[in-house]
């Protein structure tokens, strides 16, 4: 599971993982910004990605890169691809911050969008 940055940490790790011959059940990217050099292989093989998006999120698209490389995407291809509602923050403001930073954090957002569809291997 990684957030932000972290969701491509963990596709590094997944892709690092497969010459060793160790699968990856379950990838869970949250907020994490979609960059081509952020793929997992053709050669790696994940039970199941799931990764949360949230348009109210301007970190996840600023963090692809810095803006005169382009930007960076919100969904992945064969991930199960959740959009969360936005996140209120303090005072109810909807801000983009609170839509980054709260998804991770957030049991309510885990409970909605992750546990439903979550499958855990016998």
């Amino acid at each position: 599971m990684g957030h932000s940055h972290g969701g491509n940490i963990a596709i590094m790790v997944a892709n690092m993982l497969t010459p060793f011959g160790i699968a990856v059940d379950t990838l869970i990217t949250i907020g994490t910004p979609v960059r081509p050099d952020f793929q997992l292989n053709h050669d790696v093989h994940v039970g199941q990605h799931i990764n949360l998006y949230n348009l109210n999120d301007r970190i996840q698209v600023y963090g692809g890169r810095f803006r005169h490389l382009g930007f960076g995407g919100r969904t992945f291809a064969g991930a199960e691809n959740r959009r969360v509602s936005p996140v209120t923050g303090f005072l109810g403001r909807n801000r983009f911050i609170y839509n980054h930073e709260n998804m991770h954090n957030n049991w309510s957002i885990w409970e909605r969008y992750i546990l439903p569809v979550l499958r855990v291997p016998l």
